[in-house]
């Protein structure tokens, strides 16, 4: 009999958990900070004379989550943000901007692959982000999301401002591989931008991952893309080549784009929200002029970056949380 009543609970326990997960889900929340920079003659310029171009600048920031499971599709809710400043608003249509202090609330939308922030009072489902402030205004602060079962605060890691990933000397730098008028893939590595030509080591005691993905988008709005992932060793060196599964006009290079994280990018997590994290990029944009002079020669320094991750694309939730707009 004991042994029965035993056997009883343990399926009964083992069902109950089985409800647990089974109707458990979670949220994968993510910050996206832009930078706005220029690839002169196919190669990096942090200091470009060339027309039209200017030295890397903060440029934007996004807000999207993406689900653990699929079912949890186009639930509605809503995302509340809190600034410590003025932090400036502007819709992907391009109907109006705004300007927003404190807590603000916004409709969290579906759009197929990922929940993005709109008008809480729109008609339409405008994607809203955030320009002037925002790297500094959402530093540090509280989001809370309320969406199907989840409805929790995470506080807003510190956010690395593009003028603090220059002066910390440890940047991305790019270069592109041609043939003839074709564009075949990337060199990367993380610099000094006073020293680009030299790739910098992986500082010891960081050993936080940093993972990376690398875009080309054309004039016309087509993503060439790579997913690559690197584990260097204390000390090892941050640099990589990657090679497209088809080349572009170089011609018609819009700009190229590289995603990283740093190590202290990652928010307090909760049940309901979980690895909440900073996803920087840096779009370049291209321009072509006459040939530079190139880069410095020297001995690299050390980069506190963290661990870069490279291995084969992925596919499930690490694809979509890498595929960020253009």
């Amino acid at each position: 009999m004991k042994s029965r009543k035993f056997v009883s609970l343990l399926v009964f326990s083992v069902f109950t958990v089985m409800l647990t997960v089974s109707s458990a889900w979670a949220l994968d929340l993510e910050l996206g900070h832009y930078t706005r920079a220029y690839l002169v003659n196919g190669k990096s310029d942090y200091n470009p004379t060339a027309k039209g171009a200017s030295s890397p600048a903060y440029d934007w920031i996004y807000l999207e989550s993406y689900i653990s499971k699929a079912g949890e599709e186009n639930l509605g809710g809503t995302i509340t943000v809190n600034t410590s400043a003025a932090v400036t608003v502007q819709y992907e249509d391009g109907s109006d901007s705004e300007q927003i202090t404190g807590e603000r609330k916004f409709k969290f939308v579906w759009d197929g692959d990922y929940y993005y922030p709109a008008k809480i009072d729109g008609a339409g489902n405008s994607y809203a982000y955030f320009t002037s402030g925002a790297e500094t205004g959402f530093s540090e602060q509280n989001i809370t999301v309320s969406l199907g079962a989840v409805n929790e605060t995470v506080a807003f890691s510190k956010i690395s401002t593009t003028a603090q990933q220059l002066s910390g000397k440890c940047v991305p730098y790019l270069e592109l591989i041609t043939n003839g008028t074709k564009t075949t893939g990337v060199k990367w590595r993380f610099v000094d931008p006073g020293n680009p030509s030299v790739a910098l080591k992986r500082a010891a005691g960081s050993d936080i991952s940093l993972m990376y993905r690398i875009r080309i988008v054309d004039k016309s709005g087509r993503k060439y893309e790579v997913t690559p992932r690197v584990r260097p060793e204390a000390g090892g060196t941050l640099e990589g080549t990657v090679t497209f599964d088809e080349s572009v006009n170089t011609g018609d290079i819009d700009f190229v784009r590289i995603g990283f994280e740093y190590g202290e990018g990652y928010w307090n997590a909760k049940d309901g929200i979980v690895n909440p994290y900073v996803f920087y990029q840096w779009r370049f944009y291209a321009i072509e002029t006459e040939p530079g002079t190139g880069g410095n020669s020297g001995s690299g320094g050390g980069c506190s970056v963290g661990t870069v991750l490279f291995a084969l694309p992925l596919a499930g939730l690490f694809l979509a949380r890498l595929r960020k707009r253009g």
